[in-house]
């Protein structure tokens, strides 16, 4: 038993290895690296199961290694490449500064061209529900489904904003967090009718600082929060994922939810501050999944509804992260404001005014270089 275990083990490190850190990237972006066991007769006459492995189709996002228990591990390819990629970017420092510029332009070019597929949006949206809809069997019975899986993503939100955010804000900072949520009423309303955590950013900028929340606290947290503390599309795209997996008559094992969980909250990381761009990363966790990405379509008739909702969790958990921040380094910034203080006093006092001190030193360092040139000539 413990030799099966240590063997057991001795292949998930393996393939972690295998899909992790992939022969061919360019190969990782359709398949990946998959072992099954097949029964395999010695020449004794003795039948054992014998690991064979294999590409399979599939991005190689979240792997999947499948062993005799049935068990699903989580094995990162594509992510922990461009996770590696931006460190050692990131350190050489000027030397990679082209390479960066390549994905920046990459990034602005892909952007440009999703925007120009989003004008076809009215005409082929409608066309993929119409097509979707002309597939289903039991209309009545998808509807209700559907229904439930809306009702679900809005609890789970209402549970994310209203008992989890503010649990976690009271537990840091033994503050009431519903009077804190109480201030942020017009940056919710904002999300709401933008479907945006950037166009809200101006609106919880203003309710924070009436909330007495340091400017330098949020011109810091606010604009990283907006590009990834996604927590709504992460619970979104777990949700619609298990839904549509559902749909196709799957049912997930634990492996696979834990696939599902990690795959969500890694894409939301990368999800941009648009309408709908949860919809784009929720590709990769079909992917990772092994379902079709044109189910997709089912959830497009209610996705403008739900977009709304979680972008408003975003901006709630941004902003209550602004709140623990502030609280968890008042003392240091009360200390530095208290420093700025005692010396713009010790500058009263004495009459100086460093500005005009720093213009009359320019200005005579450019007279004297002037009278070089001069004395030169």
């Amino acid at each position: 038993m413990e030799f099966y275990l240590c063997s057991v083990w001795l292949y998930i490190i393996y393939f972690v290895r295998k899909n992790a850190f992939p022969e061919n990237i360019m190969r990782a972006t359709f398949a990946q690296v998959q072992t099954h066991y097949v029964n395999h007769t010695s020449s004794n006459g003795v039948q054992q199961l014998v690991p064979k492995t294999g590409y399979v189709d599939g991005m190689n996002v979240l792997g999947r290694l499948l062993c005799p228990s049935s068990l699903n591990y989580v094995i990162p390819g594509i992510i922990v490449f461009c996770i590696v990629m931006g460190l050692v970017i990131s350190k050489i420092g000027n030397e990679a500064k082209p390479l960066a510029n390549l994905f920046h332009a990459l990034d602005v070019v892909i952007t440009r061209m999703v925007m120009i597929i989003m004008w076809l949006g009215p005409i082929g949206i409608p066309s993929l529900i119409a097509q979707k809809m002309l597939e289903v069997s039991d209309l009545w019975q998808t509807a209700r489904m559907l229904g439930l899986f809306v009702f679900t993503v809005i609890l789970g939100l209402a549970i994310q904003a209203f008992i989890t955010l503010p649990l976690i804000y009271f537990i840091g900072t033994r503050h009431n967090p519903y009077k804190f949520l109480k201030g942020l009423g017009q940056a919710i309303m904002t999300a709401l009718g933008t479907s945006s955590s950037a166009a809200s950013l101006p609106v919880t900028f203003r309710c924070l600082n009436k909330l007495g929340i340091d400017p330098r606290v949020t011109k810091f947290v606010l604009p990283v929060g907006a590009m990834v503390n996604m927590d709504g599309t992460a619970l979104y795209e777990a949700t619609a994922s298990i839904f549509i997996a559902q749909m196709n008559g799957l049912e997930l094992s634990i492996g696979q939810i834990v696939t599902v969980s990690i795959t969500a909250t890694l894409a939301s990381i990368g999800a941009a501050s648009i309408p709908s761009a949860g919809l784009v990363t929720m590709l990769i966790v079909l992917t990772a999944l092994g379902l079709p990405a044109n189910d997709i379509s089912l959830i497009l008739a209610v996705d403008w509804f739900l977009d709304r909702l979680r972008t408003s969790v975003n901006v709630i958990g941004d902003a209550l992260g602004c709140g623990f921040v502030h609280y968890i380094c008042a003392e240091h910034l009360n200390a530095d404001v208290a420093e700025a203080e005692k010396n713009h006093a010790v500058v009263e006092a004495h009459g100086v005014n460093f500005d005009e001190l720093e213009k009359e030193c320019e200005q005579e360092n450019n007279n004297q270089q002037k009278q070089k040139t001069v004395e030169h000539v």
